[in-house]
């Protein structure tokens, strides 16, 4: 007996789907940080944090020799040091900083990118599901029609209007049609959704899971009374690239301060006899009249300045572009609510369930209803789409898209990313 129960529970396990192998939006929103582009990326910045941050004071040292009319013992050494310019050291070692910087604010856009691909991907894949499931239904109810209008066709046969029989099954087949491509994008975004996501082996993704047009509208309006400003990470980023120019820009001007060019220490060996003969140190002063490499300040500071430019230009852009998403946002809003209006006090639905009650109704006037009601939820589902894809678009203008915290910030519940 006990065999038997034990039997029974491993059978009841093996059947069982292992957890994690359904994917919910937090999981797969969290996969972003193992996206491909961020893991190698992630290395870069690895390199740079190992890789030597100091510079040294000395450029390089020579070790020369000579001989004296090719005579062995007249022979003649001389050890050179070639110092770097004053200030040379620091200032490359900002540049470092300063590209460290920058390589970690384009870390964290590529994480954004990644996200931002994601939280694509799972609207998408809620909106074809949803639509599919309409489709069927609208598909359904069509067919319905189709029927009824071929009974009537039989029932009379002189002066009968073919046209409502003839359009309706068009539109039959267009919608199968449409429902077929519904399908195919429904493969194409699920093989996405499980290729980002290693390991799992069904999508649990539901629109019951997403924020209300509500919510996102409330956070629209926040948002817009409070001005917020753009500060994302395309602009840190930018932030970042003026600073790395103007670093760069000072490590030339201080690579032209090597007035000390040379210092050398020198040994004659046919002064063996006396150390004060056979040494003897030597210096080498630049004068700071003539420079050789001022275009390469020129072009340095050129670069400084373009880089200023783009800034500026970059937060001009993304202002525009927040006032755009804002009031792109709040027409489809506007459009949702209206929608929604006519779908819980319109006459279609009211009317519908009032006379799928009645007896002798026209059966293909109740059909009719029906169909409106569908076509009006297809509507509600692409717009509902289009305003949460706005919302991403607005989160990742302000910045605040990968938090913190880093949370869904498409969920209902708000669950944090990346296991915090």
């Amino acid at each position: 007996m006990i065999r038997f129960l034990w039997a029974l529970v491993l059978l009841v396990v093996s059947v069982t789907p292992v957890a994690g192998q359904t994917l919910s939006a937090a999981a797969f929103l969290s996969s972003a940080k193992d996206d491909l582009r961020v893991r190698n990326h992630r290395e870069l910045l690895d390199y740079l944090a190992s890789a030597a941050r100091d510079t040294p004071y000395i450029d390089r040292i020579e070790l020369r020799t000579e001989t004296d009319n090719f005579d062995i013992l007249r022979q003649r050494y001389a050890l050179r040091v070639y110092p770097r310019g004053w200030g040379e050291t620091s200032s490359a070692r900002n540049v470092h900083y300063a590209r460290s910087i920058a390589k970690r604010y384009e870390q964290r856009r590529l994480l954004i990118d990644a996200l931002a691909e994601r939280y694509e991907l799972l609207l998408e894949y809620v909106e074809v599901k949803q639509l599919i499931a309409l489709y069927q239904s609208l598909l359904a109810t069509i067919g319905d029609g189709i029927a009824v209008l071929r009974r009537l066709t039989g029932v009379v046969q002189s002066r009968i209007d073919l046209n409502p029989l003839l359009t309706a099954e068009d539109r039959y087949v267009d919608l199968q049609l449409d429902l077929v491509r519904l399908e195919d994008r429904m493969t194409s975004v699920s093989h996405k959704v499980l290729a980002l996501a290693k390991g799992a082996k069904q999508i649990g993704f539901s629109a019951d899971q997403l924020k209300d047009v509500q919510s996102i509208a409330a956070v629209a309006r926040e948002l817009a009374k409070s001005k917020a400003t753009p500060n994302n990470v395309d602009l840190e980023t930018r932030r970042a690239e003026v600073g790395l120019a103007q670093a760069r820009y000072r490590l030339e001007v201080a690579r032209q301060h090597d007035y000390l060019s040379y210092l050398a220490l020198e040994y004659d060996t046919q002064f063996r006899d006396s150390s004060q003969r056979a040494f003897s140190l030597n210096l080498g002063i630049k004068l700071p009249f003539i420079r050789r490499d001022s275009d390469d300040i020129d072009r340095r500071k050129t670069a400084h300045l373009s880089e200023k430019l783009r800034y500026a230009q970059a937060v001009y852009r993304a202002r525009e572009r927040q006032r755009s998403v804002l009031s792109s946002l709040e027409r489809l809003v506007r459009q949702h609510d209206i929608l929604i209006r006519r779908k819980t006090t319109g006459d279609a639905k009211t009317s519908f369930e009032r006379y799928r009650k009645m007896e002798g109704i026209d059966p293909l006037a109740l059909l009719r209803l029906k169909q409106s009601i569908i076509e009006g939820d297809i509507r509600v589902v692409r717009l509902e789409r289009s305003i949460r894809t706005r919302f991403v678009q607005l989160l990742v203008l302000l910045g605040r898209l990968d938090g913190p915290p880093l949370t869904n910030q498409l969920s209902r519940a708000g669950e944090r990313l990346f296991g915090g």
